[in-house]
C-alpha cells in the first residue's frame, strides 16, 4: 500500500512525497540506531527517493560480510 502511495506522489510530483521521504529516512535512521535488520533496506529507500549519490556511497563502501544474497538483491535494486 505504502508503495502504491508513493508511486502516485512521485508521478504527480506531489508536495507529500517529501514528507514520505523526511519519514522513511528518519525510520531508517530509528532501525540504524537499533541495530535492526530492517536498516539493510537502505538503499532500496534510497533509489526509491532519487539519492543516488548515497546509494553508490554505499555500493562502494560494502563491507565482505555482507553475503552473495546481499549483494545480489543490491544488484536488481541498482538496475531500475
Amino acid at each position: 500500500m505504502r508503495k502504491a502511495i508513493l508511486a502516485k506522489a512521485y508521478d504527480y510530483q506531489s508536495n507529500a512525497l517529501a514528507e514520505y521521504r523526511e519519514r522513511s529516512l528518519q525510520l531508517l535512521r530509528e532501525t540504524e540506531e537499533a541495530a535492526s535488520p530492517v536498516s539493510r533496506l537502505a538503499p532500496l529507500v534510497w533509489k526509491i527517493f532519487g539519492m543516488q549519490q548515497e546509494f553508490n556511497a554505499y555500493r562502494h563502501n560494502l563491507s565482505a560480510g555482507l553475503g552473495a544474497a546481499y549483494v545480489a538483491w543490491l544488484d536488481r535494486v541498482a538496475e531500475k
